[in-house]
């Protein structure tokens, strides 16, 4: 052989690249000949802007997405407040009727939790509250079921945040009823 340098060398090998999927595998004597050109076969990797632009969508789909989650889990808990307290009063009027007896279900001072004359205590979520739907001396906070299924009637708020449900017993056939409203 000649008594050149590795690099005189080198020279004498062709330079042709081998494709391994989107990358390339350089001979050695074409490391020195990559490019900075732009859509060139020797970019390797993603620019800086390419790079920022995921990051932005990225940020953009959390900035949509995490506030409809986090709102979902309040308005959870509202409805299954809302359902909670439904049943409960299903099953008061239930139990006057079959004890041939009359029952109440009331609203404890601070508006978290119901009693109940059987004794039994529904305690509400975090956040959700429960108060009369009328001003405080006009309507009672204790509601009444007769053996007749009749009751006295009352509507209740169930507030949790800006979001308000109604719950409303009527009087005559303790039919409940509930309806959404907002500030």
């Amino acid at each position: 052989m000649s008594s050149g340098t590795f690099r005189d060398e080198l020279e004498h090998f062709p330079t042709k690249r081998k494709p391994v999927g989107r990358r390339q595998v350089l001979h050695a004597n074409n490391l020195d000949r990559l490019s900075d050109s732009q859509g060139s076969e020797n970019d390797l990797g993603y620019s800086l802007l390419e790079l920022l632009i995921v990051l932005a969508v990225l940020a953009l789909a959390a900035a949509v997405t995490i506030p409809q989650i986090s709102g979902s889990r309040g308005a959870t808990a509202r409805r299954s407040s809302e359902r909670a307290v439904i049943e409960l009063v299903r099953q008061l009027r239930g139990k006057a009727i079959g004890t041939n007896s009359v029952a109440w279900i009331e609203v404890e001072p601070g508006g978290r939790a119901l009693r109940t004359s059987a004794g039994r205590r529904l305690g509400l979520p975090a956040g959700v509250t429960i108060a009369p739907d009328r001003p405080a001396g006009l309507a009672p906070s204790r509601l009444h079921f007769y053996p007749d299924g009749r009751s006295s009637g009352t509507s209740w708020r169930l507030t949790d945040g800006g979001v308000t449900t109604v719950v409303t017993v009527d009087w005559l056939t303790g039919r409940i009823q509930t309806s959404a409203r907002t500030p």
